[in-house]
């Protein structure tokens, strides 16, 4: 009876401890606002370049939130939207450590991922984690192959590379973020403007003054925005103040 009872509270502060980690990392995931953002080329060049190291068809950056597995860029994959991972395969996407499955097709756990629940031909899967402060795992670098296959530690040493320059972009990008928002708070008109005059960032009074959004006026020139509308020598003037 006692040792029953020991179990259960040991079993009942694991799980304590489980959720807590989780908190902090669904809360770390938050915090980099990277769920359904835009398409990014440099993204999408480093799952090329993980792809091509292990001399395989398909490349992922993929991010978990326990419910949705969201892909924020790939190469080669044609499939669906991922689905909701069973517990298992779960596991594999949220793991510290890297993951390789020589052969997939054989193994249990891999076929409850939502890698082969999209495409049952899939037959090797190797995934780096992607990890913010204290080691949480936001999600993997992925790469796939319809064949079974194993890697060279030299391949491993590099997709770890490709990994931690995934990071160092997410976090490149949440330091922007940061950075507009004070602009944005900023009472006053801030436009930063290439030497030709086109527009590389706008904050929201500036939107307000040029009559037009943020979207609309980055990448074109000042002469082009509402306010300058016929006034190209006021439009000049305006840049170099």
């Amino acid at each position: 009876m006692a040792t029953n009872k020991r179990k259960a509270v040991i079993s009942e502060k694991r799980e304590k401890a489980r959720r807590r980690s989780e908190d902090a990392r669904l809360a770390a995931l938050q915090d980099f606002d990277i769920f359904d953002s835009e398409p990014d080329v440099e993204f999408e060049g480093l799952v090329q370049i993980a792809a091509h190291l292990c001399d395989a068809p398909i490349g992922l950056i993929v991010f978990s939130d326990g419910n949705r597995q969201w892909i924020k860029a790939s190469v080669g994959w044609s499939a669906p939207a991922l689905k909701s991972a069973a517990s298992s395969g779960q596991s594999i996407l949220l793991s510290q450590d890297i993951q390789i499955l020589d052969d997939s097709g054989k193994d249990g756990t891999f076929r409850k991922t939502p890698f082969y629940a999209a495409d049952k031909n899939l037959r090797f899967y190797v995934g780096v984690p992607l990890l913010a402060g204290d080691c949480l795992p936001l999600g993997m670098l992925c790469v796939l192959d319809y064949k079974p296959r194993s890697l060279k530690n030299s391949q491993r040493t590099a997709l770890r590379a490709v990994a931690d320059q995934v990071m160092t972009l997410l976090n490149r990008r949440k330091d922007q973020q940061r950075l507009h928002s004070v602009i944005d708070s900023v009472p006053d008109i801030f436009m930063i403007l290439a030497g030709d005059g086109t527009i590389g960032f706008l904050n929201d009074q500036a939107t307000t003054f040029l009559g037009c959004g943020k979207a609309e006026g980055i990448g074109r020139h000042l002469v082009e925005m509402p306010v300058f509308k016929g006034e190209p020598a006021l439009a000049s003037k305006f840049s170099e103040v």
